[in-house]
């Protein structure tokens, strides 16, 4: 039976935040910040193995997070998300088989259920000859593509979804995809869009509104204020 393990790419400062800290650190309910609500949604399933994280070299913010830190293997983050993935890809080679499964999850994306994750991840890999998929939403607003300002061209959204994490692939395949996008300086914005260098074509699952990435300050107090309602609702 081939395992699960997931990488959390949690080395960015977050700029856009403008806030004291990175905003992985930043408080998200009161007694967990947000890279902690991230880290306790994935330790919540039992079928998850375990998980690299990849934080600044000069992090002093994660020592102090109150959560299970056994399963949890820590590396030094690079200086792109791309480079943070793929050393924690390397951090992984000593117990990822090729046939073993990566979740890759962005750090500020705390809003999915324990039930979510679990039904995405079980679409992934009981998907026939998958070698992965990503989660994503359709677009529902007009989706314009725009040139130095103007309007080029309206573009059909009925073709068009927003990529989210999490983002799930074979080890051996995003080792792959990785390696070789890295390699040929492509840009790659995502697990996806690596893999669809090599020529494969991933599949697409259900996103949800919730599980927006927190970039700005406006993002914080949403995802605070629909956590709230969450517990409210337990």
């Amino acid at each position: 039976m081939a395992k699960i393990f997931f990488i959390i790419p949690a080395g960015g400062i977050g700029a856009r935040m403008q806030a004291d800290r990175p905003k992985q650190y930043l408080q998200l309910l009161d007694d967990q910040t947000v890279l902690e609500g991230t880290l306790k949604l994935f330790q919540s399933l039992n079928n998850i193995n375990y998980g690299a994280l990849g934080i600044s070299k000069n992090d002093a913010y994660f020592p102090t997070l109150k959560i299970a830190k056994d399963h949890i293997l820590t590396y030094h983050a690079g200086e792109t998300r791309s480079d943070t993935v793929f050393l924690g890809l390397k951090a992984l080679a000593h117990i990822a088989k090729p046939d073993d499964w990566i979740i890759v999850h962005d750090a500020a994306r705390p809003g999915l259920t324990s039930e979510e994750l679990e039904l995405f991840i079980t679409e992934v890999m009981y998907e026939k000859d998958s070698i992965g998929g990503i989660m994503a939403m359709p677009a529902v607003d007009t989706v314009k593509q725009v040139v130095h300002g103007q309007i080029a061209q309206t573009i059909d959204r009925e073709t068009i979804y927003l990529a989210q994490t999490p983002q799930m692939f074979r080890y051996q395949y995003l080792y792959q995809a990785y390696e070789e996008a890295l390699t040929r300086k492509l840009a790659i914005t995502d697990e996806a869009s690596a893999i669809e260098a090599l020529g494969y074509k991933p599949y697409i699952y259900q996103g949800y509104p919730h599980n927006f990435k927190i970039t700005h300050p406006t993002d914080l107090r949403l995802m605070r204020f629909l956590l709230e309602e969450r517990k409210l609702c337990e």
